[in-house]
């Protein structure tokens, strides 16, 4: 049964209104695998809480695979759920199983581990009960509720949300009581909001359930039970509580009292009231009081012998003994202890280092280690770079960690103490960050959908907890919605997009200082060691002097992709369509919208009419050089025909220095001429917008601040692809220029680097 909440038909007036009278049940199963139709049940385990609050428990082992005329556990069962082939061998079917367990739980809602993956089983052994039943998944409260990773670490969510070290064995074996414990431990964190996020969030929740029953019913009851389970804590955890002292135990009625009469009212003038006054998560002034660390000094020494004394002694002692306190079987590792040594004698050698070392070395303490001691001795930036942000991450949440443990072990009693503790940071690119002032100009109103508030609170929650605010760290799959919610994924997909930093987004000091983008870099300048991606490295050149190229059997692709410019005419008109779609008077475009508003004579009428006619001007020159495309397509297709393979590359250098190509030149020019007047356009247009009267001006700015930084990007690609000096074509004998096809037959402009080593060598080992 469900919470005995108000018909659908009934709105949701407060948190409080769902806590009526509910039986839940907590329930683990234990599979051989996710698909019931070639995995077998492998045990089924429940706690009921009845009106007394007393536990009654369930607990039966099943045969996974009745065929067999003897139960038989396998190499699996036994790794994943300690379960060995006594323990089944009185076990009944699956389908006797559950009819037991199904009698057990009767009509109770149910907290799983996972909605979908229980919800597969249960349609197998009884669609009917399935689909009236009311089944909450652990896993969809926490991605909700508690969105991003928990702790930081590479263990499994629940794992690490218990504190359990259940990585050695038996890691599968996850109980009821577990389930009840988690969701204790989750409700305690959501309730440690502050106030004002507490109000926020209840005033969302409350505006969500009353969608949702508008509707889809079953989402709606999954949705309240989260809320009642927020709001009554004492009423399903019963004895779970325990698990608390005094200070931190859930309270009831606290989403309930964060809301006044006013907020349930209107709940979403409460949530953009409430979103005004909080910062999110990353904002940590106490992280940039630390001098910056300069990129070099007059001091970069390689290391000296106290120094190779530390790294010999971490390598020898340290890490073996942290590694045996986590129950590895290998300690210390010769070859990783040479690779450590290799990288500190290069360090500060103004020399180049190419290391290969077999799988399982231990590459990436290999080289943090002595980049830790020597950043940190001589006060100077170090980059450490991979080819992929899965390294990036697990350098920072496994192996940066183990390297300053065994550094503290190392340096805590001993003669060789460093000047400082090495600071550490993680840089991607700004648009791996959320932008919190997009954020609070995307609050949704009373007219949105429940897609929208979903994927809106989402964000939110992950920002006010969040203290990097890097949106790998938030899965981007809606937790709850309709049937296999994939437009509610689609939504926070789109949300994501809209709200990720952006080049020269925010502006004002204290814009910048909520930008999770600038928080980013403002740690990493203040960082001993920054860990990065290459793209990053060979883009910013001036960041780092010192690099460490992890993976670098990647550079030579990356430098290719990092220093060439590829710009695709589809998404140029894209780009215009997005800013203004003439004729179509329900357009929601920017300027279309601005069109229906603005007064004549206005200066922001001014400055629209101006806007206008630059956008017509360059759709009119992108059709334009669309044409002289094509033209020059024709041209190299006839000359293909009688020219070898080598000189079909230089096609395009050809016809535009030699050939007939005055007209596309013109094109060109004339095009770009446009773009700047566009971009110019629509800077006084965001300047004018404060005069116009009409909703939502702070989000149509950022709109069209948005489209203005797609358009400085588009000019750039396009003057890389044809750099016009007073109306001459200056061409770059280190880069190959051409119109390419995508996949789909797309054309694109492209300028791409002929030779990414010579680049490389240039700028990171001219001595080669």
């Amino acid at each position: 049964m469900c919470p005995q909440s108000p018909p659908p038909t009934s709105p949701v007036q407060s948190p409080a209104d769902l806590a009526g009278s509910v039986d839940l049940a907590f329930a683990q199963l234990w599979t051989s695998g996710p698909d019931p139709s070639v995995d077998g049940l492998i045990r089924i385990e429940a706690l009921r809480l009845t009106a007394w609050g007393e536990i009654e428990s369930f607990e039966r082992w099943c045969s996974p695979f009745p065929e067999r005329d003897e139960p038989a556990a396998s190499a699996r069962m036994l790794r994943e759920f300690g379960v060995d082939s006594a323990d089944l061998a009185d076990a009944k079917s699956g389908d006797a199983t559950w009819k037991e367990f199904a009698s057990f739980v009767g009509a109770s809602s149910l907290v799983v581990l996972e909605g979908e993956t229980f919800g597969a089983w249960s349609a197998h052994f009884d669609k009917r009960a399935q689909r009236a039943r009311c089944v909450l998944g652990l896993a969809e409260f926490r991605a909700q509720w508690l969105p991003g990773k928990v702790g930081g670490s590479s263990k499994p969510w629940i794992h690490s949300l218990l504190g359990t070290e259940r990585g050695h064995a038996a890691p599968s074996a996850i109980t009821a009581r577990d389930l009840q414990s988690a969701l204790a431990e989750l409700v305690a964190r959501v309730l440690d909001l502050e106030p004002a996020a507490l109000r926020l969030a209840a005033s969302a929740g409350v505006c969500i359930a009353r969608m949702l029953r508008e509707v889809d019913e079953p989402a709606a009851k999954r949705f309240e039970l989260g809320l009642a389970l927020l709001d009554r804590p004492s009423r399903f955890l019963a004895n779970a509580t325990r698990l608390f002292d005094a200070a931190r135990r859930p309270r009831d009625g606290a989403l309930t009292e964060a809301l006044d009469e006013q907020d349930l009212k209107d709940p979403a003038e409460c949530v953009r009231d409430a979103i005004e006054i909080l910062d999110p998560g990353w904002i940590d002034d106490a992280a940039t009081r630390e001098s910056t660390v300069p990129i070099t000094s007059d001091d970069d020494k390689p290391f000296d012998s106290r120094d190779m004394e530390l790294l010999d002694d971490i390598f020898q002692v340290h890490l073996p003994a942290l590694a045996a306190e986590e129950g590895a079987t290998l300690s210390y590792r010769a070859g990783q202890h040479e690779v450590a040594r290799a990288v500190a004698q290069t360090l500060g050698a103004n020399e180049l280092l190419l290391v290969h070392a077999p799988t399982g070395t231990g590459k990436t303490l290999a080289y943090v280690v002595p980049a830790l001691i020597w950043a940190a001795r001589h006060d100077v930036r170090v980059g450490v770079t991979t080819y992929t942000r899965a390294l990036q991450e697990q350098a920072m949440d496994r192996e940066v960690p183990r390297a300053l443990r065994a550094l503290q072990r190392a340096t805590g009693l001993g003669p060789n103490r460093l000047p400082c503790v090495p600071r550490v940071a993680l840089l991607k690119g700004r648009a791996n960050y959320v932008c919190w002032r997009a954020l609070k100009l995307h609050v949704p109103t009373a007219e949105d959908g429940h897609e929208t508030w979903l994927a809106w609170l989402t964000l939110v929650l992950f920002s006010l907890r969040d203290d990097t605010g890097d949106l790998d760290r938030l899965a981007m799959r809606a937790a709850f919605g309709i049937g296999a919610r994939e437009r509610e994924s689609r939504e926070l997909e789109n949300l994501t997009r809209q709200v990720r930093a952006q080049v020269a987004c925010c502006q004002h000091r204290e814009d910048r200082r909520s930008c999770a983008a600038e928080a980013a870099r403002q740690r990493a300048e203040h960082a001993h060691v920054v860990v990065a991606n290459h793209a990053f490295a060979l883009v910013k050149q001036a960041f780092f002097k010192h690099v460490i190229f992890d993976e670098c059997e990647h550079l030579h692709e990356q430098a290719h992709a990092a220093w060439s410019h590829v710009l695709s005419v589809e998404e140029m008109s894209q780009l215009f369509a997005r800013l203004r779609q003439e004729g179509k008077s329900s357009s929601r475009a920017p300027l279309d919208r601005l069109e229906r508003v603005a007064f004549p004579g206005t200066s922001a009428d001014t400055a629209l009419q101006a806007a206008a006619a630059a956008w017509e001007q360059s759709s009119n020159a992108l059709k334009e050089l669309e044409v002289e495309l094509d033209a020059f397509v024709a041209w190299r297709n006839e000359k293909e025909r009688t020219r070898n393979a080598r000189d079909q590359h230089s096609l395009l250098r050809e016809y535009v220095l030699h050939g007939d190509s005055a007209r596309l030149i013109v094109a060109r020019g004339n095009l770009g001429l446009a773009i700047q007047s566009l971009s110019t356009s629509l800077a006084e247009l965001i300047e004018g917008l404060d005069t116009l009267a009409m909703r939502g001006i702070p989000r149509l700015r950022r709109q069209l601040e948005m489209l203005r930084i797609e358009l400085d990007t588009l000019y750039a690609d396009l003057d890389a692809w044809m750099p016009l000096r007073e109306g001459r074509v200056e061409y770059n004998e280190h880069t190959f220029y051409d119109i390419e096809l995508d996949p789909r037959g797309r054309q694109l402009l492209a300028a791409r680097v002929l030779l990414p080593n010579e680049y490389l060598g240039r700028h990171y080992f001219p001595e080669l």
